[in-house]
């Protein structure tokens, strides 16, 4: 059997990266930008964390608080806001009632 090809050098034809033509250069600037936005992302993801915890804390908040106040569709749905509605009214009309 002939003996196996001898492996591509940089600067053989074949290869993909021949520093004649430039690609040496180019692969070192796009791995350097590629590091700088890795960084960048990783700094505005940080910077964000504090604000996406607020808003997941607010939406299970007003989410909870919308289940308590229609009763979470099982069968006595809207029951306190009745009773809210109803506190309410009847607070209104003796503070009227107070007041004449």
């Amino acid at each position: 059997p002939p003996p196996p090809p001898p492996p591509p050098s940089a600067s053989s034809p074949s290869s993909p990266v021949s520093p004649s033509s430039g690609n040496v250069e180019r692969a070192v600037d796009l791995r350097v930008a590629r590091d700088q936005y890795l960084k960048a992302a990783n700094e505005v993801k940080m910077d964000t964390g504090p604000f996406k915890a607020a808003k997941d804390a607010y939406v299970a908040a007003a989410s909870s608080y919308t289940r308590w106040l229609f009763g979470g569709g099982g069968g006595g749905a809207g029951r306190n806001l009745t009773k809210m509605s109803n506190n309410l009214y009847a607070e209104a009309k003796t503070t009227r009632r107070g007041r004449k």
